[in-house]
């Protein structure tokens, strides 16, 4: 028989000798989001411009991310830390593609001549196409209900012996729903994630754990703080969040079967994104874990950093937000002082329309020769 590290919470049977099947689950259920503008858990459902691209890093720390179910709870690792590697690209108002590629390091150790994880892994990459079919984007504010949907693939290109390895293909889908009003914005999201293989973990406690496909689930809300508490954001940069993520087993175990619980992770998560430029964006985050289950450690802390170097539009006026002296108006582009972002009714403040005036950034006097409405008044 071959000996292998068996996932995530395999526990050792102190009386009984258990066959050393080779099982591969990840320790780390958390997963970075693909979005442009996506948070630790919360990605809002309006995709972004289309063209616009990203690329971000984000380092990660997990407090006994795997624990094995001895008469004592006993670490089989740690300490972990996570480097993540993700990117995307915005194709079209409607739909985005993104990729996500993550490394580990951890303190793994032999317990009970169970194979220790490897000190350094590869984990799984993924990829996921996210589509919009309501879209709340109104301007550069969300406004109202939106809807969409997210499809994301993992491939097994981590070590089958090491705790960062699902060791097999995995499709989920999910669907988003969120209302947004004022600063912030509600969101919720259900899916259902298929495991190509099914795994069999001995749990001291429970007997034989069964885990395949599952639910996963978060809900929670965005809240810009400037507008609320001024003094917390004084330059209207950061976006809070708060939400809690997990999932619950769909099949061969029932969703409330008898040791599911260990297979149900659920985290608390406290975020924030700030926007450090027009092209730079800083992300942190605290999960802590609810539950005595897989992949929930009792704290992951995770920090991270984003580039984005199309410059965003917010008003859609083609002129740049860091140059745009009104970034939430649109510019009219009547060929007065279109440059500036901001619309004008009328430039030298006349009284005269910019439409009608033959002289628009010249104050004058009305006329009833329309090639010298709103000039100066000549000198005779």
């Amino acid at each position: 028989m071959r000996r292998a590290f068996l996932g995530l919470s395999i526990t050792l049977i102190a009386s009984v000798a258990w066959a050393d099947d080779e099982v591969s689950v990840r320790a780390r259920v958390w997963q970075p989001r693909m979005g442009i503008d996506a948070g630790a858990v919360l990605q809002p459902v309006s995709l972004g411009e289309p063209g616009r691209w990203f690329l971000a890093s984000r380092l990660s720390y997990g407090y006994q991310p795997l624990t094995l179910r001895l008469p004592e709870r006993t670490p089989l690792v740690a300490h972990a830390g996570y480097l993540d590697l993700t990117g995307g690209v915005v194709l079209a108002r409607f739909l985005s593609v993104g990729a996500h590629m993550p490394f580990a390091i951890s303190d793994g150790r032999n317990v009970g001549g169970y194979l220790q994880p490897p000190t350094f892994a590869l984990g799984d990459a993924r990829l996921s196409i996210d589509s919009l079919f309501i879209d709340n984007k109104k301007g550069a504010a969300s406004v109202g209900p939106g809807l969409g949907m997210r499809v994301t693939a993992s491939f097994p290109t981590g070590d089958r012996a090491s705790a960062f390895s699902d060791g097999a293909p995995i499709i989920s889908s999910d669907v988003t729903f969120e209302y947004a009003a004022a600063v912030i914005v509600v969101q919720a999201t259900i899916g259902y994630r298929a495991r190509t293989e099914h795994r069999e973990l001995r749990d001291y406690v429970q007997g034989k754990l069964a885990i395949g496909d599952d639910l996963p689930f978060s809900a929670g809300f965005l809240l810009k703080p400037h507008p609320i508490f001024p003094f917390l954001d004084q330059n209207d940069r950061h976006r809070f969040e708060f939400a809690i993520e997990g999932s619950v087993p769909a099949r061969p175990t029932a969703p409330f079967a008898d040791g599911s619980a260990r297979i149900a992770p659920v985290s608390l998560v406290f975020g924030d994104r700030v926007a450090l430029t027009s092209r730079w964006a800083l992300h942190a985050s605290i999960h802590v874990g609810l539950s005595d289950a897989i992949g929930s450690p009792p704290m992951l802390a995770t920090i991270g950093i984003q580039w984005a170097p199309v410059r965003p539009d917010r008003d859609h006026d083609g002129v740049p937000d860091e140059i745009d002296e009104c970034p939430e108006l649109a510019e009219d582009h009547d060929g007065v002082a279109d440059q500036d972002g901001c619309p004008e009714d009328d430039a030298d403040d006349d009284g005269i329309p910019d439409q009608e005036d033959a002289c628009p950034t010249t104050s004058g006097v009305e006329s009833d020769k329309k090639n010298l409405n709103g000039c100066p008044q000549l000198s005779h």
